[in-house]
């Protein structure tokens, strides 16, 4: 069964990954809503606004994530490195408290994402089915 549907995903191009056994959220979500909680953060504490967050990413970590994953990229920075800066201990993860200031007030002023026409960034009044058509060009690039 499983093997199944691995092949039925395959076949509409995706690259499904079978567990052998429950890993809750999937290892994706739960790298991206720990990536989430450190954004909101930094925003949050006046740190970086949204447009330096994404600059951030796009122009240095996404490049050596999508060219070697995370762990190999570990592994060029060098393990000992990793052992090292985990040692000094600088680094605190933000605690999940379940809010975030940035995101209530956006909310609360109605910019709720693309489809509301705002969220971090402002959409203007281009139809959302553009947005998001565009969106789904891009990554298939």
């Amino acid at each position: 069964m499983i093997e199944t549907l691995r092949a039925l995903y395959e076949g509409f191009g995706k690259a499904p990954l079978v567990f052998d056994r429950l890993v809750p959220g999937y290892i994706a979500n739960r790298l991206q809503a720990a990536l989430n909680l450190e954004c909101l953060r930094m925003i949050d504490e006046g740190w970086a606004c949204a447009a330096d967050i994404d600059f951030s990413i796009e122009h240095g970590l996404i490049h050596r994530l999508a060219l070697l994953g995370h762990m190999r990229k570990m592994d060029y920075t060098g393990l000992e490195m990793i052992r090292n800066g985990l040692a000094t201990r600088t680094y605190r993860p933000p605690e999940n408290t379940g809010h975030s200031p940035a995101l209530a007030r956006l909310i609360d002023e109605g910019r709720t994402g693309v489809r509301a026409g705002a969220g971090f960034y402002d959409y203007g009044d281009e139809p959302v089915e553009d947005l998001l058509h565009q969106r789904d060009l891009d990554l298939c690039d």
